[in-house]
């Protein structure tokens, strides 16, 4: 036999040897009787016969014997054919397997990658859980509400009570609203600035300017429920107010002071008190009352900045 190449040897089943070779009975006639190895050299094959039991054209009847069978043509190219096929399918078959193998690795890597997709959701899922518990929490302690002249409020800590009533908003008049009142003593009353009656307010921020005849100690307060005249003074000096004031101070009212009397000394050109914010009723008017004049006349004066409103 002659050498045989790494990985040439084939082993064809061909009818058409047969055909070749004879048909007789004591002839190798069948697919099974012969094998057929490609030497890689210039095209030539070996024939090997592998059944023994047969005889072949050519002088040889024994296992193993090789036949030159590139004198007849047609077998010659089939079996050329055959071989080119054959490693045509051998070199299909090795990218095939290059191809699972890389397959392979990018199925390794997907399971890598979705291991790290696994982890990732997880970590997101507890994230989530996070945002909603502080969420919660949030709403737990603050409430947001809407209220009258677009305005809104924010509460904490009240589990969705925020009310209008616990916030308003400060609007600046673009002018001024001056408004003065004069008193003949001692008194309570109720005042009512045009512009600021009936529109809703709740307080008003403004300057007050204040005046006497006499150098007459007296406290003035300004807001919603303070026309009742309840001492609010000491009779001595450094006693504990509780013990002296009359109950009921607890009051939405605003509290200035007129000097005089015993303190030795008083406003004789009248005094400003700046930026008082003014509670108003509901109706837009406020109380006025100045307990401890006795008897005095003088002047309340206003210069009404801006107002507050829900």
């Amino acid at each position: 036999m002659r050498p045989v190449a790494p990985m040439r040897y084939l082993t064809v089943m061909l009818g058409v040897l047969g055909a070749f070779f004879g048909s007789g009975s004591a002839q190798c006639s069948t697919a099974e009787d012969f094998g057929i190895i490609y030497n890689g050299a210039s095209p030539f094959f070996s024939v090997s016969q592998k059944n023994g039991s047969c005889m072949c054209p050519g002088g040889f009847s024994g296992p193993g014997t090789d036949v030159n069978i590139t004198s007849n043509p047609t077998i010659l190219s089939q079996a050329t054919s055959l071989a080119n096929h054959t490693a045509s399918l051998a070199t299909q078959a090795g990218q095939i397997l290059s191809m699972q193998g890389s397959i392979g690795s990018l199925q390794s890597g997907m399971t890598g990658v979705q291991a790290s997709l696994g982890s990732l959701q997880a970590n997101l899922s507890i994230t989530q859980n996070s945002l909603s518990s502080l969420q919660s929490t949030v709403n737990t302690y603050t409430a947001a509400k809407s209220c009258p002249g677009g305005s809104s409020i924010s509460a904490i800590g009240t589990n969705g009570a925020a009310s209008c009533s616990s916030f308003s908003k400060l609007t600046w008049l673009a002018t001024p609203i001056v408004y003065e009142y004069g008193f003949a003593g001692g008194l309570g009353v109720q005042l009512g600035i045009p512009g600021i009656v009936g529109q809703g307010y709740t307080a008003i921020l403004a300057n007050v300017f204040y005046t006497c005849s006499a150098a007459d100690h007296q406290n003035i307060a300004l807001g919603n429920g303070c026309t009742a005249s309840l001492t609010n003074y000491l009779g001595s000096r450094g006693a504990q107010p509780s013990t002296q004031f009359a109950a009921g101070q607890n009051r939405k009212c605003v509290m200035l002071t007129y000097f005089g009397d015993a303190d030795s000394f008083s406003s004789f050109y009248g005094i400003w008190y700046g930026n008082q914010i003014i509670p108003l009723r509901s109706d837009g008017q406020f109380d006025f009352s100045n307990w401890g004049n006795n008897g005095n006349p003088g002047w309340i004066y206003f210069v009404v900045l801006g107002y507050f409103q829900y």
